[in-house]
């Protein structure tokens, strides 16, 4: 038996007692739900049970494929998918999002996406078939049991037609969005579906196949010039000789020397693919400019409040290191930054606490800057934008400077720990 391997018993009534360095990692609290699922007399699967309601008629479904995209890639699960005729919803997740595919007798009938952008509303917006106005009032009507695009044609805002061409443009895009990706954990959950009327959004799966496979050559292509998302365009020119197509006039128009490449695609409304390559077109034509993504203006209470709260992180992994110099704490800490609650890894996305024990700040507002949803009416008001920038922006400070009075009060002894604690606690509510 591997030295590595951790024994967990079970009780005389069932009960499991998990030990505290695996709640720690799998960040385990109480009230946490998993599903379960027996892969033979030996295995068993322990799956959290997250914000994706599974979309199965009972609990008569199965696990029949799991692994990481690293090793088995989107297009040969789908071929299989495809050619063993089956259904069920294939998850896919990864440290940013959470997206489903459902899948009926191997053909793609449907997709979700938790990313606000992929939501049908934003979608729809951003194609012109409805007003923000006319979202927003669709969304303050959603109640349990309501679709969001039956109140849309109720209200008479779009017809059936735009609706369901807005629906399966909106599933295309989820579906191509995951070819791409080369790191996300993968299941293929096995079952009959609840919802039998979204057949009529089928799609031919060996077509998307094809349109996948065309489309990561055309992305290799692009990406020789164009390597990231989070790159800024420049202007060249504010007035193009040649003459543009409406399309790629208004990814032009849209270019400001400030945006990245990122909320070019979210403002724009063509898709992630279509913005890449109308970006590549006007890179060859010597329009625009890639440069590295520009340093964040940090307005002065934000870097003020910033500065309080590396204190409070330097101070606690000084404490750390010289009650327990086994431990390094610089690592533990970005060990939490890796692994933290769901709603905040977004935040802390290639954020580290450097040598010096401080957070890498610019990284960090631009982490929760690109969190923020842009379609969020509450950021178009003046004044706004800053406030929950700011409230985000603590929320995370919170949780890691949270998560060094935990390690405190674990490695240093208790009354040292409990005057680390009520000194900290204090600042932290001076800073709030």
């Amino acid at each position: 038996m591997s030295k590595n391997k951790i024994i967990i018993k079970f009780g005389e009534r069932g009960e499991v007692k998990f030990p505290g360095q695996i709640i720690e990692k799998f960040n385990i609290n109480k009230g946490d739900t998993f599903y379960l699922d027996t892969l033979s007399n030996n295995f068993f699967l322990m799956e959290r049970v997250k914000a994706v309601k599974l979309p199965l008629k009972n609990s008569d479904f199965k696990i029949s494929l799991m692994g990481n995209i690293k090793i088995f890639g989107i297009a040969d699960i789908f071929s299989m998918i495809n050619m063993g005729q089956k259904t069920g919803v294939f998850l896919l997740e990864t440290s940013d999002f959470i997206k489903s595919i459902y899948f009926k007798n191997g053909e793609i009938i449907f997709a979700q996406s938790n990313m606000p952008e992929e939501r049908l509303g934003p979608i729809l917006f951003k194609l012109g078939k409805i007003t923000k106005q006319q979202w927003e009032d669709a969304e303050s009507s959603l109640e349990l049991g309501k679709r969001f695009g039956n109140i849309l044609t109720n209200k008479g805002y779009i017809t059936e037609e735009e609706l369901n061409d807005g629906i399966k443009y909106q599933i295309e895009e989820i579906i191509y969005s995951v070819f791409s990706l080369t790191e996300g954990l993968f299941y293929f959950i096995e079952g009959e579906l609840v919802y039998k009327d979204l057949s009529i959004y089928s799609i031919n799966t060996q077509n998307i196949l094809m349109e996948g496979y065309r489309r990561m050559d055309e992305l290799q292509v692009i990406r020789e010039k164009i390597p990231t998302k989070d790159v800024v365009l420049i202007k060249k020119t504010e007035n193009p000789k040649t003459q543009l197509s409406a399309n790629l006039q208004k990814i032009f128009d849209l270019i400001d020397g400030e945006k990245t490449l990122n909320k070019i695609i979210r403002f724009s409304g063509f898709g992630e693919f279509n913005t890449f390559k109308m970006v590549y077109e006007l890179v060859r034509l010597n329009l625009i400019d890639i440069s590295e993504e520009n340093e964040v203006a940090i307005d002065e209470s934000i870097s003020k409040m910033i500065n309080n709260y590396n204190k409070l992180i330097v101070n606690l992994i000084v404490e750390l290191k010289k009650n327990n110099p086994k431990t390094d704490a610089i690592k533990t800490f970005n060990g939490f930054l890796q692994k933290a609650p769901d709603k905040l890894r977004p935040y802390y996305k290639n954020v580290i606490i450097k040598k010096d024990g401080k957070i890498d700040i610019s990284k960090y507002i631009k982490n929760v800057k690109n969190s923020l949803s842009t379609e969020n009416f509450l950021t178009q008001i003046a004044g706004m934008e800053d406030i929950m920038l700011k409230q985000h922006l603590q929320e995370g400070l919170n949780e890691i400077v949270n998560f060094g009075l935990v390690m405190v009060k674990k490695y240093v002894p208790k009354e040292r720990a409990d005057k680390i604690i009520m000194k900290i606690r204090t600042l932290q509510k001076k800073i709030s």
